[in-house]
């Protein structure tokens, strides 16, 4: 959901085809998650191919294993696109 594949080898995004993300958002949404933070009703948005715009809401928890190494995200997301039109 979150639309953002992390080359671990290399530390790069890649974008899905077509898609636009707000850089500034995005920037945002990815220190947190390099610094392993929680966040909490982020939102961030995305121009699609067709032209529309989608917002997406998503919240999120580090997790570790017994030996404190990072296993990944725990959250939630969904997609806000009809709460956040401006009609």
């Amino acid at each position: 959901m979150l639309g953002i594949q992390v080359d671990d080898a290399l530390g790069k995004t890649s974008d899905d085809q077509g898609v636009h993300w707000n850089e500034a958002e995005r920037e945002v949404l990815m220190a947190n998650l390099t610094a392993r933070r929680p966040f909490l009703d982020f939102v961030y948005s995305r121009t699609n191919p067709d032209g529309s715009q989608q917002y997406l809401m998503v919240s999120g928890e580090a997790m570790f294993d017994r030996s404190g190494r990072f296993a990944g995200y725990r959250g939630i997301g969904k997609d806000v696109t009809e709460t956040m039109r401006h009609d």
